[in-house]
């Protein structure tokens, strides 16, 4: 939800130039309060669902907007730089808080990194079957093994 929603808000912004009309610090506002609503999750709130997807939107036009803000910057390199720095180190540290949840989903399950026979993935297994499409799932078993012997 978080990526298309980013994408949106980066062509909106651009198509409209909203970027020039509208005073840069409101773009890193907006950014820092969209962004900082990733802090629901470890507290517990996104387990309802409405808010969860509202979440994910929210942080994926927190970080466009940090982005024009950054990309507004007067014509200090160094601090441009500082800025992407900044903006993509929160965005790996986001993807990191996903996939320790993905594991961690996935060491609980009955059959953990088996995603070939993993009940949460059988409409995924069943489209790929459905629509003619190579099943990767079933060809992991390899990668399950190691991952299960670690």
């Amino acid at each position: 939800m978080g990526y298309p929603i980013a994408i949106i808000t980066l062509i909106t912004v651009s198509m409209f130039d909203l970027n020039k009309i509208i005073h840069s610090d409101y773009f890193l506002i907006g950014g820092i309060l969209f962004l900082s609503s990733f802090i629901l999750s470890p507290i517990g709130l996104t387990d309802i669902k409405i808010i969860k997807v509202l979440q994910k939107a929210l942080i994926g036009m927190g970080a466009i907007l940090l982005f024009f803000w950054i990309s507004g910057l007067p014509n200090l390199e160094s601090a441009r730089i500082i800025g992407f720095v900044f903006l993509y180190s929160l965005m790996i540290l986001l993807n990191l808080y996903h996939a320790y949840g993905f594991l961690s989903t996935c060491n609980s399950c009955e059959t953990p990194f088996e995603w070939g026979n993993c009940p949460g993935f059988k409409t995924v297994r069943d489209n790929f079957e459905k629509y003619e499409l190579f099943n990767l799932l079933v060809h992991l078993k390899e990668f399950s093994l190691k991952k299960k012997q670690k």
